[in-house]
């Protein structure tokens, strides 16, 4: 029998091997793989126009295959103009080589006059040889460089590369212009050799395996659209073990999430791609020498068509029309328009079209597109970039609903996996004040102030109070971080900051509380922290929420209730809040409460014991006892309380 100890050992390395295992199937098995992928991408795509067609009142089958035929049609019409326009670039290309000619040399001539410079710093730096071995070296060198430079004048100059390519230089010049087929560019003699069959062999499965391929997700998608209510019965009765409900919303969400960004996608890859041909009408109008920039829809097509593959596809869209800026071009202004629009064009989609029109359809983060992109490359190749984005959303799906896969949403998902209070207080641990601030106005934007109160300050005040004990974390400091924090926010008004002198404090106080009771409308209350620090953070986020008509004086930990009660009684405030953070401070409280009564205080006197208690019934009944009349346990519920006694306190003197 295997102990729980030894279980514990195990489960992290069966885990591991699991995953490679798992890893090295989707390799080994990627031929049948990534077509099934393919398939249901298209499924998928092609879903809700088939739904569509199916609430006009088509049969299934019949809405398929009109959906099937217009698809067909479109990427026929589509292959029909990339062939065409390849076949008229191919033809025209020849009538440029003289500007391209004229631009590979003067490339030629700065990278050659840069080598130079480098060659002649090299030279100087060399230590000069004095030994009589060292002169015959250079000698016999130098005679040897001299008969080989006359070798070269007496033969002919070799061409290079683009040169053969082009036909320019050495004597068929004029001969091969490229004019007709009988004056080729650049010709070359081959010896006739035997063709084996492995050589047949290898030129045919390079041919047939990509229609192989695109028969394969032809099947696939075809078959997944007319029996995907059979094949979604067939897979909840398999995963589900009774968990019917769950299923169905995982698979209703996976398939909602990946339609909405395939269709998403498609019209801003089709957006993009026509806009980018209009930019480049409107830069041929304004700059080329005859008004045109030729080949606009082909580069509009790649353009949108390399969008699909994220990150490498923009950049390899965008070197086709920068070569034909370059090649057909003289000079280098429309190169550097090109340039500028296509920059500008990813500037505005990457940070205004693409999370306008996206938004949290996909629920996967920024850094989880990356790394899947990574990870589906190296895996599938291009195949797996295209397919990368909705494997992830798959993979973020069942990690909301599968316990056993919540770390896939921890790191792909959009959303933080963890409570907004424990961002906060990480930050607060590291330090960084100025993030904090960010992290508080970030959480003001989406929520009322009271809600943040009761739902990030509170929990951190409160594990503060808690690592004080369990950790040994220095209290004093984070609380003074947090304060600092909160008052940068308006949570806690400035003039309520903390002093070290807690008499200067309190007498502050007292004084502001003075010159407020001198209007009729306004309100006077004390706030008693009874423990520590964090009971006096929190209420002074209350008095914050009060509004102006509300002046509150904090009297902080240190001091005595009774020599504190007598002065509370003798400025007869309208209310007494006492607060107190667990753990500890409930004998504190407890004594002020009774302390505050028999000093003769007669107000009323309201408990904000902050945190979750099951006895909350008892509580009740013994603070009662000791003299208060209301227990409150959250900061909303403190604010509440208080302005329902200002209203209660209205009524009363205006009767």
């Amino acid at each position: 029998m295997v102990n729980s100890k030894e279980l514990r050992t195990i489960a992290p390395f069966s885990q591991s091997m699991g995953v490679v295992i798992f890893v090295a199937a989707l390799y080994v098995a990627r031929d049948i793989l990534v077509p099934l992928a393919l398939g249901g991408l298209f499924a998928f795509l092609l879903t809700p126009l088939v739904n569509r067609l199916q609430r006009f009142g088509l049969p299934n089958v019949y809405s398929v295959m009109l959906t099937a035929a217009g698809l067909f049609c479109a990427f026929g019409l589509f292959l029909l103009m990339m062939w065409n326009g390849f076949s008229v670039m191919a033809a025209e290309l020849p009538k440029h080589r003289e500007t391209l000619i004229a631009k590979v040399q003067i490339i030629q001539q700065r990278v050659n006059r840069f080598t130079g410079k480098l060659d002649s710093l090299t030279v100087e730096s060399m230590p000069p040889e004095t030994s009589a071995t060292g002169e015959d070296s250079s000698q016999r060198n130098s005679s040897e460089h001299q008969d080989a430079r006359e070798t070269q004048d007496n033969s002919v100059e070799p061409l290079s590369a683009i040169e053969r390519w082009l036909g320019v230089g050495g004597r068929n010049d004029a001969a091969n212009d490229g004019s007709s087929p009988k004056k080729p560019l650049y010709v070359t003699e081959s010896p006739l050799t035997s063709i084996r069959l492995s050589d047949w062999t290898g030129g045919l499965l390079t041919i047939l395996g990509p229609i192989g391929t695109s028969g394969l997700v032809v099947v696939f998608a075809l078959f997944a659209l007319l029996y995907r209510d059979d094949l979604r019965d067939r897979f909840t009765s398999l995963v589900s073990r009774g968990n019917y409900v769950v299923t169905s919303d995982a698979i209703r969400e996976a398939s909602q999430r990946i339609s909405s960004y395939l269709i998403a996608q498609t019209i801003l890859n089709v957006s993009y791609g026509l806009v980018f041909s209009l930019g480049l009408v409107a830069i041929g109008f304004f700059l080329a020498p005859d008004g045109a920039f030729p080949y606009v829809a082909l580069l509009g097509l790649v353009a949108g068509l390399f969008r699909y593959i994220p990150y490498a596809g923009p950049v390899v869209g965008a070197i086709f029309p920068l070569l034909v800026a370059a090649i057909l071009f003289p000079g280098y202004k429309i190169f550097v328009a090109v340039s500028v629009l296509i920059v500008v064009m990813e500037l505005i989609s990457n940070n205004v079209v693409e999370p306008w029109a996206y938004g949290s359809s996909t629920g996967v983060s920024s850094v989880a597109v990356i790394l899947a992109a990574v990870f589906w490359g190296w895996l599938w190749g291009p195949i797996g970039l295209l397919l990368a984005t909705p494997l992830t959303v798959c993979a973020v799906v069942l990690g909301r609903y599968v316990d056993r896969f919540q770390f896939l949403a921890a790191l792909l998902s959009d959303e933080v996996p963890i409570a907004a209070w424990i961002r906060g207080y990480q930050r607060l641990l590291a330090g960084e004040s100025h993030k904090l601030i960010e992290f508080f106005d970030g959480e003001l934007k989406l929520r009322s102030a009271p809600e943040v109160l009761d739902s990030v300050v509170l929990p951190i005040v409160k594990r503060i109070r808690r690592d004080r004990y369990d950790q040994g974390v220095d209290e004093v400091e984070l609380l003074k971080q947090l304060s600092a924090a909160l008052t940068s926010v308006k949570l806690i008004a400035p003039d309520d900051e903390t002093n070290d002198d807690p008499a200067t404090d309190s007498r502050q106080n007292h004084d502001a509380a003075e010159n407020s009771i001198d209007s009729p409308s306004s309100r006077f209350g004390i706030a008693i922290a009874t423990a520590s620090e964090s009971d006096s953070i929190l209420l002074k986020t209350v008095c914050r929420q009060l509004g102006e008509d509300t002046r509150m004086e904090v009297i902080e930990c240190e001091e005595l209730p009774d020599r504190a009660c007598g002065r509370i009684v003798s400025r007869n405030p309208d209310f007494v809040v006492i607060g107190v953070v667990p753990p500890g401070g409930m004998q504190q409280a407890r004594y002020w409460c009774r302390a505050l009564r028999q000093s003769g205080f007669e107000g009323p006197v309201v408990v904000a014991c902050f945190g979750k208690f099951r006895n909350y019934d008892t509580l009740l009944v013994r603070f009662r006892t000791d003299g208060a009349e209301w227990l409150v346990t959250t900061v909303n519920q403190t604010i509440s309380k208080l302005k329902a006694l200002r209203i209660r306190s209205a009524v009363t003197s205006s009767t």
